[in-house]
């Protein structure tokens, strides 16, 4: 489908992970998704990363002549829940990691930063267990969606900056 053929509603949900599992998102719909103009970490080649709908079909991504997404196609094979949940779980496991590294190299001289990676830490969603609609559910604040239109792209929260767009590795 192209952005204009995109169906809009919950059900909807396009999950981007990348390939290393370092990194996720999920937006509304595909057509949320074709308006992105860059996906996953600074720099990362767009091919790094898979979509995936809400039934955790694969979802082929089509790219134009400048690497921006056109299109989302369904692939042929079944759908894998099971494996969109291990990798959500492996892309929150790696946050952990992140936090707990980013608290180690801060140490003493980070007084005001400390708490609030303490904070981002004990917020992590713990993804054991239910479907993938629930495990999506319990990750919405971290990963979307949340609106991508221009001005709005980065409001999500503080855990969303941090995780989505702000993780470096």
């Amino acid at each position: 489908m192209t952005a204009s053929e995109q169906p809009t509603g919950s059900t909807d949900i396009v999950i981007a992970i990348s390939r290393d599992d370092h990194w996720a998102h999920a937006y509304e719909d595909g057509r949320t998704a074709l308006g992105v103009r860059t996906f996953g970490r600074s720099g990362q080649d767009p091919s790094d990363i898979e979509f995936f709908d809400l039934s955790g079909r694969s979802l082929t991504p089509g790219f134009g002549p400048d690497g921006e997404l056109t299109e989302l196609q369904p692939s042929s094979s079944p759908a894998d829940p099971d494996t969109v949940q291990r990798r959500l779980r492996a892309v929150v496991a790696y946050a952990g990691d992140y936090l707990r590294q980013q608290r180690a190299e801060a140490g003493a001289a980070s007084d005001e930063l400390g708490p609030q990676l303490d904070t981002a830490e004990q917020q992590l969603p713990d993804l054991q267990g239910g479907s993938l609609a629930e495990d999506l559910r319990h990750v919405r604040t971290l990963l979307g969606p949340h609106p991508m239109d221009g001005d709005l792209q980065n409001r999500g929260s503080f855990f969303h900056n941090l995780f989505v767009h702000g993780m470096r590795t």
